[in-house]
């Protein structure tokens, strides 16, 4: 019971201890003050419910925009991104699917190129001897591949941006820049 809720009901206690006749009250409970600020906190690992049938639905990037907007914020970044994988399909298509199936891995990828920036794919796949998919495909696509870390050390804050977000490099490939990729 409330503070106020107490001293109304002393009251009249004491109406009716005097003699006074007491209808039967309803307390009303004081209303909360308003919320100054709401905040809302996403998960980055939270997954979105499917979409409906032949809507396309863009994940929400760290800062709450939505990946549909990166390429603006980004503008510099998917350009380069869109001429990496012009140039190298191949490689651009082992990225751009392995992130769309293992995308732990792929953040762990660019977060290692960003933290190591002197090295190229051989040194990360020497230290991940058991990822054999994708020591193939960096074996394949060597070239295509250490050009995506060059685009990774060069636009680190876009590049994080997209794999902090479950599956956004994949998200973005097959939105911006599947023509350069797919066959």
């Amino acid at each position: 019971m409330s503070h106020s809720s107490s001293r109304l009901a002393l009251a009249l206690a004491a109406l009716a201890g005097a003699g006074c006749a007491v209808e039967e009250a309803a307390v009303v409970p004081a209303q909360p003050p308003p919320a100054r600020q709401v905040v809302l906190v996403e998960s980055p690992a939270a997954q979105p419910p499917p979409p409906a049938q032949g809507v396309v639905v863009a994940p929400r990037g760290p800062q709450g925009g939505s990946l549909e907007t990166w390429a603006p914020r980004h503008a510099a970044a998917a350009k380069a991104l869109g001429s990496w994988a012009h140039d190298n399909p191949e490689a651009a298509k082992a990225i751009f699917e392995w992130d769309g199936n293992l995308p732990e891995r792929c953040r762990a990828l660019v977060q290692w190129a960003i933290r190591n920036r002197g090295d190229d794919i051989t040194a990360f796949t020497s230290q991940h001897p058991d990822w054999g998919w994708f020591d193939n495909q960096a074996a394949q696509f060597h070239l295509g591949i250490d050009r995506f870390l060059e685009w990774v050390r060069q636009y680190p804050p876009a590049a994080e941006e997209l794999v902090v977000q479950q599956r956004g490099l994949r998200w973005v490939g097959d939105h911006l820049f599947a023509a350069e990729w797919r066959p």
